[in-house]
């Protein structure tokens, strides 16, 4: 069965808008949670701002393992969903084109959504983890060389980091 490509790209189309919507909306969801929580450990030992980017960037590549998924199931089914309730799934049929019109783009996409969370997943995730635990370690020893070598609170010795409580 061949898929006319205007009508495989419109499927295409429909259900990458609804993902980004569903992957936008899941991530702030799951990034708000895990950024207070590494948030309250940063603040405790006092690190610099490009620290907290980092830490970031990190939450967010272990977050898009999970919401990468959720965001393209969230995708097909506001999409079709949306197709089915404006009849455009019906006027497939009417012109002798069946559900595989729609199908044929959600495997397409399912293999590539599949493929960036399996990679995601095998290869970044592990080297994000361990870089996060070691910036935690190492701005844990700059705070505790700071408190024993610092004499006062306000220390110049480390002008981007603060001194640990």
């Amino acid at each position: 069965m061949k898929v006319p490509r205007i009508l495989f790209l419109y499927v295409a189309r429909e259900v990458v808008l609804y993902m980004g919507v569903g992957l936008i909306g899941v991530s702030l969801a799951f990034l708000g949670q895990n950024l207070l929580r590494y948030l309250g450990d940063f603040l405790r030992i006092g690190v610099a701002f490009s620290d907290v980017l980092m830490v970031l960037r990190a939450i967010m590549v272990v977050i898009m393992t999970y919401t990468i998924p959720i965001g393209f199931l969230f995708g097909v089914l506001a999409g079709v969903g949306r197709m089915a309730s404006d009849s455009e799934i019906t006027a497939f049929r009417t012109n002798s084109l069946g559900i595989g019109t729609v199908l044929a783009p959600v495997l397409v996409l399912s293999v590539l959504v599949s493929a960036v969370t399996a990679y995601l997943t095998i290869e970044v995730e592990h080297r994000t983890k361990r870089q996060l635990r070691n910036l935690l370690v190492s701005s844990s020893a700059v705070c505790s060389a700071s408190s024993t070598t610092a004499p006062s609170r306000s220390s110049s010795t480390w002008p981007s980091r603060r001194s640990c409580p």
